[in-house]
């Protein structure tokens, strides 16, 4: 295990029955989180306190590892909600916390389990992490732009803004017409509130390709902050055309009409202000109904009221809660691969993708692009497998020169092998071509209509 640990179970609160009394009975209850039960024993005679049922407590536990990179210093820490009963694995980079990452419910399990299972659970998180700053360090020796980019995108996906900037900074610096670090360098600047930088970059990922819903509207966000509503009006229109089924570039326009009323910009936008916005926020909300939260509905109440300011920020409230932070993205073998000539996975962790994308087949079998990154692992599966029946065969002449089978046999495999190596090699370089060239979120995009 990298960094350093340290383990911190607490003891759960006494019974009666264990012999210990705790000191006051109202207290070691509240220490359970169980405030109801508490505040029922808190005004009922003691006589009645005794019937009520004890609940089992969850013991309150903390796990916490730290690591150092680039001359930083990380937190990673899992710990067991004494509420929800779930674990939660937090990383922290300088004091803030930059993502959680929920785990499973443990209520009413033994002790014991619960802190095996939330060990599992931190020494993954630590490892998958430990593992990703250790590739960010061999990517920048590499010198290869989509190494580069794909590291980010896994800090991306723990909210590591600073460090994916790093990696895309570096993946753009290389090839500077790189469209997708050139857009994902556009967002970490978006999200780390530098909103000229992030317009720059996004321009330029845009001029390489205006036909990307998703660069137009994180585009016509930048504007957006930038004091330029009808900029970005032009910027979500263009997107929303794009792909219909796009609810962002919709709700962004609705938030656009709303900022233009309380900035005061361009009159001919102030016009019909209120339909126009309610208009936009409905469209975005037939396609994306998680957007129906209380704070859309307190948005849409102030709204009528022409309390402008209350309605902007209740409306940002309901887009952020719905849009939430995804889990994070595990290290991909087959995604490394593709990025990087100098990879290609070991056996073991590839039937491991492999069984983690079955699963994910199962649950969505409609999706074309799950199913090809299955395909493209078996068919990086098969190379290893070809290669490791040659090995077997060589093995078999080394103990008998004159086996005429092994050496037929031998001779075919090895010729398969070839086949299959041209194939790997084709499937890798189409792998590296996509993610050098197209939007990640079109793709999203169509899950989302299909949801």
């Amino acid at each position: 295990m990298p960094g350093r640990d340290d383990e911190t179970p607490v003891s759960p609160v006494p019974r009666e029955d264990s012999g210990v009394k705790p000191p006051n009975r109202v207290r070691a209850l509240e220490q359970t989180e169980d405030d109801v039960v508490a505040s029922r024993i808190a005004v009922d005679p003691p006589e009645r306190a005794a019937d009520l049922p004890e609940k089992p407590v969850t013991p309150l536990l903390r796990l916490n590892t730290r690591l150092r990179h680039a001359d930083r210093e990380y937190l990673i820490q899992s710990t067991v909600d004494p509420v929800s009963k779930r674990m939660r694995c937090d990383i922290f980079g300088e004091g803030v916390r930059l993502t959680a990452i929920d785990g499973e419910e443990v209520a009413d399990a033994p002790s014991e389990s619960i802190f095996s299972a939330l060990k599992r659970m931190h020494e993954g998180a630590t490892n998958e992490l430990d593992r990703i700053f250790k590739l960010s360090q061999s990517a920048a020796e590499a010198r290869e732009p989509a190494l580069l980019n794909y590291i980010g995108e896994l800090f991306v996906s723990r909210a590591m803004w600073l460090e994916a900037r790093r990696e895309f900074d570096r993946a753009v610096l290389l090839s500077p017409e790189y469209g997708q670090a050139l857009y994902n360098l556009g967002r970490c600047y978006l999200n780390l509130n530098l909103y000229t930088e992030a317009a720059e970059y996004l321009e330029r990922a845009v001029k390489l390709s205006p036909s990307f819903p998703d660069y137009l509207n994180r585009l016509g966000e930048a504007y957006l902050e930038l004091s330029s509503c009808r900029k970005a009006v032009d910027q979500f229109r263009q997107a929303a055309q794009l792909n219909p089924y796009f609810w962002e570039p919709y709700y962004n326009m609705g938030l656009a009409h709303i900022l233009n009323g309380i900035r005061r910009e361009d009159y001919r936008m102030h016009v019909d202000l209120k339909r126009k916005a309610m208009e936009m926020f409905e469209k975005a909300a037939v396609i994306f109904p998680s957007l129906r939260s209380g704070a859309y509905f307190l948005g849409q109440r102030y709204l009528e009221e022409d309390r402008l300011s209350e309605s902007y920020s209740a409306y940002t409230e309901a887009k952020k809660k719905a849009s939430g932070q995804p889990p994070p993205a595990p290290v991909s073998p087959l995604d490394l691969a593709m990025c990087s000539d100098r990879y290609l996975p070991g056996e073991s962790e590839l039937s491991a993708e492999i069984a983690r994308l079955r699963e994910e087949v199962k649950i969505h079998p409609h999706y074309a692009d799950l199913r090809l990154r299955l395909a493209q692992s078996y068919g990086i599966l098969a190379q290893l497998v070809h290669r490791r029946s040659i090995g077997e065969y060589e093995r078999a002449l080394a103990i008998n020169p004159e086996f005429a089978a092994a050496r037929r046999n031998k001779k075919l495999a090895e010729n398969e092998n070839k086949g299959m190596s041209i194939l790997v090699k084709a499937t890798l370089r189409s792998g590296r071509h996509k993610s050098s060239t197209a939007a990640g979120g079109t793709n999203r995009l169509d899950k989302q209509q299909a949801k």
